[in-house]
């Protein structure tokens, strides 16, 4: 044994000077590293991965959700201004204000503050584009139908909105739902697309901004709308 450790010691005396200096250069780098960790512990500083972690999304899609409403109210008063477009909703918003609409649905029986309010927008986009289209709405009935809200509703509704909600699925939801052929009826049929838009704001434009209401004071007393109506993202 008293040869091993003697042979060990002679092997380390005749170690290269280059690895010698490799373990006292790595030394140094990680004792540096280890001051500076403990420093941003101390100052309160936090690593920018965890910040990343810690991102509130849902507050930043509600956030989204609200300025966007309020870009709606700015271009009902002038529909074709070039400065400001009617606005396109992502689809974790749209998710969201489905959410919001099998909410309501389930505490009103008939909802359509949130699919009319949405319509506006791609009506909007259509007449500027003399193109009749609405990806916001058809993608609002997209995120609607994959999360299987339409079988909550069947399962869950309260059989005092039955007559309700079927004479609303007979009448207006089939025009929000054929929302293309409902835009291309509509605008088909004016003389002056223009005209016809500032008159229809000059009475609708309030759809935008009783949403913008209805979202803010529900979240006071909701602080996740998918958790309240049992929706996976």
């Amino acid at each position: 044994m008293k040869y091993a450790i003697a042979f060990n010691q002679s092997k380390k005396r005749r170690m290269p000077l280059q690895a010698t200096l490799f373990l006292l250069l790595a030394s140094i780098i990680f004792t540096d590293s280890l001051i500076a960790q403990s420093r941003e512990l101390l100052s309160g500083e936090v690593p920018t991965q965890l910040e990343e972690e810690s991102v509130d999304t849902y507050q930043i899609t509600k956030d989204s959700i609200l300025q966007k409403l309020s870009t709606l109210e700015r271009v009902m008063e002038d529909p074709f201004n070039p400065l400001e477009a009617p606005p396109r909703f992502s689809s974790e918003e749209l998710l969201m204000l489905a959410s919001l609409h099998l909410y309501c649905t389930l505490k009103e029986g008939v909802c359509t503050l949130i699919p009319f309010t949405i319509f506006e927008s791609d009506l909007i986009a259509s007449a500027r584009e003399e193109k009749a289209t609405c990806p916001n709405l058809l993608f609002f009935w997209k995120q609607w139908l994959s999360a299987d809200m339409e079988k909550r509703v069947d399962m869950d509704l309260g059989v005092v909105h039955y007559d309700k909600r079927s004479e609303y699925k007979r009448t207006k939801r089939s025009q929000l739902l054929r929302c293309s052929k409902t835009i291309a009826s509509m605008l088909e049929t004016q003389k002056d697309v223009k005209g016809y838009l500032s008159e229809r704001y000059g009475k609708k434009k309030e759809l935008p901004t009783k949403l913008k209401l209805y979202i803010t004071e529900l979240h006071k007393k909701i602080s996740d709308i998918y958790q309240e109506t049992g929706v996976r993202k």
